[in-house]
Parts: structure tokens; C-alpha cells; sequence
């Protein structure tokens, strides 16, 4: 009993001493009406406070290049060669320095300004507004505490103490600006995807223009493949980000492993993309390259996790025959000593089928023909077809070929049979009974 009146005790003095915190706040307010909520819980003073559109140039003399951002119809950079220059980072460069926080002002005299690091700083940036003032800061020394530096508000003669984080922000040099944006994805739909291993084609898919759906072009040609897994696919497309840019114009891409890497081709509703993925990074995630663009990209995508050990049968409808009605002349199924045959004809744009030479319906017909056709294998497997037969399925083709699909015994609740696309697979017996059981009352 006493255990439980813990928890009930330290939430009464909880709840007291948030009450008598509310009533001292409420009272100072009530005392006076202009108090600042800055008053209690602080407040920010800056070293100047700028309206970011309103600057023209900001001029970049630093250690790490220098260079300059111009503000005209649109935002650009001198001074810095890149193919991926991100205008938003530029944008983002001039908010920040436009308004710059500080820990505390220090007063200092001009002819101490050596001391502070001020008159031989390598670290000075100039903003130029559209109105003509000039506003220049000067990074000066370490302070030697609280990880702060001094800066210089040249004009007006200010020094205050800026964070070294900040410091560090707006003097890390040009290669900021570029974008980590490797990319967009459009996931409307899928044209092609084509996946290579050191030159050598692993699989491709491609959208049938003819029906609906797609189809696998290698190695398994003229396949269906599934619209699942398609859908699942697309459903992961968005924009593709890396975490760093290693290296632009690079002199040699094989110390980054793109000599024999694995590549991915992807043509989306929108555009043709492809990437290239070298080696893993010492600092994380793997080396990326992006079509023709000469740049190396750091980072981890999707794209490698799903076909760095790709397996082209997990992409196929997993049928073992699936051919379209329009081709078929007849099907037959054999099991236990008796037989089921099905012909097929189309006259007049109209389906007319028989079941060992008696007519039955359409609906009839869809039945058997989807029980029979649409048996599905559960496993791609190496083993081999038995020699004993549990069922075998023939189709007779309107260009005279035929095509028979032995079932053969395999094991107490499963059957081994070589499918449509060159493999073999395990199918449960319970899936070829299902089939028969529908044959069983037309069969001879």
C-alpha cells in the first residue's frame, strides 16, 4: 500500500510547484504590463540584422577560396567552377549571413585590433546592398573559451563573439554549394529497367506497349512479369539524395570502383536515368555516379540494396504456363489414367470452346480454362524434373507447336515441373488437384 502512494506523492509536489511557478510569472506580468517574455527566458542580440533580398554581392575572402554571390534576376556564383551548383544553397548562404547571432559584444579599441586577429584576418566577407551600403565582417582569433571567435562589425565598429559553429558555417569555402541532389524519380510508370554487372546484362524489363503490364526482355524473353512487384517498385520512387559530394571531375574514377560496377538503367514516365555504384566509402554508404553528369556522389539508394544480387525469376508472374487465349488451340490435362481436352476458337470476335467435343458455356469454360492455365509454383528449385508423372498439361499452339508440361512426382505434397520460361519450379500437389477437380466431370 505504501509502494503505491509514491507515484500519488511525488505528483502532488509536481503539480504544487508548477502552480506556484504560473503564479509568480502571472504576478510579474500583473506588475508590469510591459514586461518582454525576453525577460525571463532571455533574449538574442545580433551583430547586425539584414534583410536578406536586399543584398546585391556577398564577397567571400576567406582561406578556404575566395568567390562571390551575385543577386540579379537570379542568384549565381563567381570564382567557383561546379556542374551541380544548388541555388537554394546560395540562398540559404545570404539568409545566414544576413542576420548574424552573437554570444556577447566585447568593447575593443581600434589599436587593439591586432590582438583580436582583426588586421591580418584571411577570414572577410563584404555584403554590398542594392541601396549602395557595404557591410564587411572580419573573423578575428579563437577566444579560448566556450568554443567562441571574435568578429568585427567593420563599419560601425563592433566586436562581439560569434559560436565557432557558425564561424565554421559561413567560411566553409564554395563546395558547399553543391547540390547533394542526385535526382528525381517520377513513379507514374515504368518503360524500362535494365541491370548490368561489370558489362554484363543481368535483367530487363520493359513496358508492353502492346497490352497492359510488362515484360522481361532477359533472361527469361517475353515473360510477364508481375505488376506487384512493378507496383512495389515505383511505390519507392522519390528523390534521390546523396550524403556527400566526394569528388567533381575526377581524373580517375577506378580508385572509386567503377571499372567493373554494377550499374542500373531506369527509364520512368518522365526521364532516362542511369546509375553507376562503385565501391563502399570508408565513411559510410557506397561511390555513385549519375548518367554523363562528371560527378562522384557518397551515399546509400535503394537501388543497390534491391539489385546488387538480383534474381530475375522474383519479378516474373510465378505461372508455370501462361500463354495468351488468342494463341492457344487447344488444352489438355491428364491425371490418373484420364483426360480433360479443351479447344479453343475465336469467330467473329467471339469465344467458342469444347470439352472433349461438347459445348459448354463461356463462364464454364473461364473456369476450367483459369484452373488449368493459372496453376502457379510456389519456389524456383534445382532440382530436377522426376521421371514419375503426377499430371501432365499440353498446349497446342495455332502455329502448330506444342508445348507439354510434365508434373512429375516428387515428393508426398509437392511436384518439380520445368515452366514456360526455361526453369524449373515446386508446385503443390493441392494446386494441380484443385485444377483437376474442375476437369474431373468433363474428363474420358
Amino acid at each position: 500500500m505504501k509502494k503505491k502512494l509514491v507515484p500519488t506523492i511525488i505528483a502532488l509536489v509536481v503539480l504544487v510547484a508548477l502552480i506556484v511557478a504560473y503564479v509568480i510569472v502571472d504576478k510579474k506580468f500583473a506588475e508590469n504590463e510591459e514586461t518582454n517574455i525576453d525577460d525571463i527566458f532571455g533574449t538574442f542580440e545580433y551583430l547586425w540584422e539584414e534583410k536578406a533580398e536586399s543584398i546585391s554581392q556577398a564577397v567571400f575572402n576567406i582561406e578556404n577560396g575566395a568567390y562571390t554571390i551575385k543577386v540579379g534576376e537570379d542568384i549565381t556564383i563567381e570564382g567557383f567552377e561546379s556542374v551541380i551548383i544548388s541555388r537554394y544553397e546560395l540562398l540559404q548562404m545570404l539568409r545566414k549571413i544576413s542576420i548574424l547571432p552573437v554570444e556577447r559584444f566585447v568593447e575593443v579599441d581600434k589599436s587593439q585590433y591586432k590582438k583580436y586577429g582583426f588586421e591580418d584576418s584571411k577570414n572577410v566577407i563584404t555584403l554590398k546592398f542594392s541601396d549602395g551600403r557595404v557591410r564587411t565582417l572580419v573573423i578575428g582569433h579563437n577566444t579560448g573559451v566556450n568554443n567562441e571567435v571574435y568578429a568585427l562589425s567593420k563599419e560601425d565598429g563592433k566586436v562581439a563573439t560569434l559560436k565557432s559553429d557558425t564561424a565554421k558555417e559561413i567560411l566553409a569555402g564554395p563546395s558547399k554549394y553543391r547540390s547533394k541532389v542526385i535526382c528525381t524519380l517520377s513513379n507514374s510508370f515504368l518503360r524500362e529497367l535494365t541491370v548490368t554487372k561489370a558489362g554484363k546484362k543481368l535483367m530487363s524489363i520493359t513496358e508492353n506497349t502492346e497490352m497492359s503490364g510488362y515484360t522481361m526482355e532477359y533472361p527469361y524473353s517475353d515473360a510477364v512479369v508481375s505488376e506487384r512487384k512493378i507496383s512495389e517498385f515505383l511505390s519507392m520512387f522519390n528523390q534521390i539524395d546523396a550524403d556527400e559530394v566526394v569528388d567533381e571531375n575526377p581524373k580517375d574514377i577506378s580508385k572509386y570502383g567503377f571499372d567493373d560496377c554494377l550499374e542500373v538503367y531506369l527509364h520512368d514516365s518522365a526521364s532516362k536515368h542511369t546509375f553507376k555504384f562503385g565501391d563502399m566509402a570508408p565513411e559510410g554508404g557506397m561511390y555513385i555516379m549519375y548518367g554523363n553528369r562528371p560527378v562522384v556522389y557518397r551515399g546509400n539508394i535503394f537501388l543497390y540494396e534491391m539489385f546488387k544480387e538480383v534474381e530475375p525469376v522474383d519479378y516474373l508472374e510465378p505461372y508455370v504456363h501462361l500463354y495468351d487465349i488468342a494463341d492457344v488451340n487447344t488444352i489438355e490435362i491428364s491425371k490418373d489414367g484420364k483426360t480433360c481436352n479443351i479447344s479453343v476458337s475465336i469467330k467473329d470476335d467471339k469465344l467458342a470452346c469444347t470439352v472433349n467435343g461438347k459445348n459448354v458455356s463461356q463462364d464454364q469454360f473461364r473456369t476450367l480454362y483459369q484452373a488449368i492455365a493459372g496453376m502457379y509454383y510456389g519456389t524456383v528449385t534445382d532440382e530436377a524434373v522426376p521421371s514419375d508423372t503426377y499430371a501432365l498439361v499440353t498446349f497446342k499452339m495455332n502455329d502448330g507447336k506444342v508445348n507439354t508440361f510434365k508434373y512429375g512426382d516428387a515428393a508426398k505434397d509437392y511436384c518439380v515441373v520445368r515452366t514456360t520460361n526455361g526453369y524449373n519450379a515446386i508446385v503443390l500437389k493441392s494446386i494441380i488437384d484443385a485444377a483437376w477437380q474442375i476437369a474431373l466431370p468433363y474428363t474420358k
